[in-house]
């Protein structure tokens, strides 16, 4: 299974990722920046500041925590959520 998320301007090595309880989340802090507004402006001063950026998901099924990956290009956050393998099935003499 997987996950996108949109998360432009998050530096990716603030990204976190975990899985608990049939739940995905993602949490990051997104770069500073000035959104092009005139220095020194009440609102390229807001937009200088770092921010916390964060998302989850409520997952369909189970998967394998322990197997999550995450790949993060050009704003794109892509999690692969790998289900579990089913048991090996027992058999009865």
């Amino acid at each position: 299974m997987y996950v996108e998320a949109l998360a432009p301007g998050i530096d990716a090595s603030t990204l976190e990722i975990s899985v608990v309880r049939g739940h995905a989340a993602n949490r990051g802090r997104e770069t500073a920046h000035f959104g092009g507004h005139q220095a020194g402006s009440v609102s390229s001063a807001m937009n200088a500041a770092p921010a916390n950026s964060s998302g989850s998901v409520t997952l369909p099924v189970e998967v394998n925590g322990d197997k999550v990956t995450a790949e993060y290009k050009n704003g794109l956050l892509l999690i692969t959520l790998p289900k579990p393998k089913p048991p090996n099935p027992s058999r009865s003499p």
